[in-house]
């Protein structure tokens, strides 16, 4: 059983990414660079452009699904896509059904 399970750790450990491209491709921004957060609910009055979505959920192996590295993982894709903010969509905190800290965001860039 155990290596199974590891076999699963070794495809499976990090959250599952799914993300949308669904506007103009951008250059990479530097590694670590700072993006704009906007939490669920919360609404952004500068005119924008998304440029795509990414959905981080639990893959059933998941062991690194906090807070901190759901946060990480949005702003490193956004990062990687030239996004200027992160709005998310959604947060789902763990549950009964996944103990992983899960999500949906759009990456948006702000029209100048």
């Amino acid at each position: 059983m155990l290596p199974l399970v590891l076999m699963g750790c070794l495809f499976g450990c990090a959250l599952s990414e799914r993300y949308v491209p669904s506007g103009p491709q951008l250059a990479p921004k530097p590694e670590n660079c700072e993006v704009t957060k906007v939490m669920p609910g919360a609404s952004i009055s500068e005119p924008l452009d998304v440029i795509g979505t990414l959905s981080l959920t639990d893959s059933w192996f998941t062991v690194a699904c906090g807070y901190g590295r759901l946060m990480k993982t949005n702003t490193d894709r956004a990062c990687a896509a030239g996004a200027d903010g992160i709005q998310f969509l959604t947060i789902d905190p763990p549950s009964f059904w996944s103990t992983c800290y899960q999500s949906k965001a759009n990456f948006v860039r702000f029209k100048k």
